[in-house]
Order: structure tokens, then sequence, then C-alpha cells
């Protein structure tokens, strides 16, 4: 059963319940009520997963060259010319954008659903093309897959957490900036580490960490409770 029927059963059992206590007291009044209550809650719920239509998958919030979906670098996607200081052969650059949407709001609790982009900036990542090769590509990929960390500990934290709509923006904006300011320097760490790629086995014990992390995260995702359920 997917979370729009669960929630949607959840509520309908609810009103037959409260309906049938509401008999039980043989009370018309009452009976009104609880039917009054219930039909808005049905209502409501009816709106939102008709209106939600596009509920945040990983696979399309990566964004590469300006096209939608996820998946490995190519060295063609570095489009930017060496930097004149750098000494190094080639560097990535991605970004995070957060973009979400206030769904309904319950006395004071705000319910938001969040849709971050992880973006390759093609634009500044650049590459020696005399000095390509699949050994660092794949540095550099690593790279982007902490994006990928980032953008997927975004969502899962900021989905998972309760807002209030007297400090909703400046929370928001705060544990945004915290995240990505996390994971910034976790690539600082892993070029640190591994020297740029030329330390081996620092550069293995990284690609084992970082990718493991990713399938951790990626888990994480899937089993978390759905937006329909946990925020409503």
């Amino acid at each position: 059963m997917n979370a729009k029927n669960f929630l949607l059963q959840t509520l309908l059992t609810g009103f037959c319940i409260c309906r049938l206590y509401a008999q039980d007291s043989r009370s018309q009044p009452e009976i009104k009520r609880v039917d009054t209550i219930w039909r808005q809650k049905i209502n409501d719920t009816l709106w939102l997963v008709k209106n939600y239509k596009t509920k945040w998958k990983f696979e399309e919030a990566v964004i590469i060259g300006g096209v939608v979906g996820d998946r490995l670098l190519k060295w063609s996607d570095f489009k930017s010319i060496k930097k004149t200081e750098s000494p190094f052969n080639a560097e990535v650059y991605w970004y995070v954008k957060n973009n979400f949407d206030v769904l309904w709001l319950k006395k004071d609790t705000v319910g938001i659903a969040f849709r971050p982009l992880l973006f390759f900036d093609e634009s500044i990542s650049w590459t020696l093309p005399s000095k390509q090769t699949e050994e660092l590509l794949s540095h550099e990929e690593l790279h982007f897959v902490i994006g990928r960390l980032c953008l997927l500990k975004l969502y899962i934290t900021l989905q998972n957490t309760v807002f209030l709509k007297n400090d909703m923006q400046e929370k928001i904006s705060t544990m945004t900036s915290e995240i990505i300011a996390e994971f910034i320097q976790m690539n600082r760490d892993y070029d640190i580490a591994t020297n740029h790629s030329k330390i081996k086995a620092e550069q293995k014990k990284w690609n084992d960490l970082v990718w493991a992390k990713l399938t951790e995260y990626k888990a994480g995702f899937k089993n978390q409770i759905s937006l329909f359920v946990s925020n409503y």
C-alpha cells in the first residue's frame, strides 16, 4: 500500500470509529459534528493528494549540463578552461538550491514539501585535456558524490523536521547553510587526505567510504516516513 492510500485509509478508519462513538452516545448533534470534522479532513487530504503531484525523487533532483537525471560524470561535462593559478589538472564544482512549497498550516505547525536540487556547475568545472585519465575522473567524480550526500542529507533532515510558522524561514535557512557547509568541508578534507588523488591508499579509503555513505543515505531516503503520513 502506498503512502497516499495509507493516509486515506487511516482517515476513513478514524471517521468510522468516531462516527460509531457518536452514534453510541445517541447524540445527533455529536454525530453531525463528527461528520463535519472528518469530512473536512478527508477533503483536505484529497486536495493534498491531487495537488501534490510531483513527489521529490533523488534521480530527478540532480542536474548535469542542464539535463535532469543522475549519472556518472564525463570529461565532456567540464566546460570551463583551466584556472591559471591552479596547480591541479581538474576541478569539480557543484552547488545545491533548496526549494520548498508550503502545503498546509495547522495552528502553528507548517507542512512543507522540500525539493532541493543539486547542480554540477559546468561553467566553472574544468580539466586539462592532456591530463584526462580514468583515475583522475574517478577522483573528481567523488567530489560530486559528496554533493549527492549533501542533497540527500538536506532533504531527509528538513523533511523530517517540525517547522513552526513564526521561525520557519530562519530555521530552514540555518539548517540548509549548516548542512551545505558540512559537505563543503568534507570536499576539502577529501582533497587534503588524498593529496588530490596522489595518495592511492587514501583515495581507495575515501572511495569506499563515500560510495558506502551514498548507499546508506539512499536507503535512509527510501525508508523514511512519507510526507503524506509524517506531515499531515
